[in-house]
């Protein structure tokens, strides 16, 4: 059922869900647009959050699953992040 509402939403991807602490319903999506904003994505993930918890259920939550780097020539330089 969570699945088929996050579908509506044409700007995420449904990632997975996980059980969380206090009975919460942790949803994790992607977003299939990479040229929004940091602010632009927080605002878009509160109002999708919001029409979830209408929908769907009081005790979801959604997070943003966050893309690797991409940026081949820093790969190139073997730069590497720990």
């Amino acid at each position: 059922m969570i699945e088929t509402a996050v579908k509506a939403f044409a700007d995420i991807e449904f990632d997975h869900v996980q059980n969380g602490p206090g009975d919460y319903l942790n949803v994790f999506v992607t977003f299939r647009r990479s040229d929004l904003s940091i602010a632009e994505r927080g605002e878009r993930l509160m109002k999708i959050e919001q029409e979830l918890i209408e929908s769907v259920a009081p005790n979801l939550r959604v997070w943003h699953v966050p893309l690797g780097d991409k940026n081949t020539l820093r790969n190139l330089r073997g730069v590497d992040f720990k």
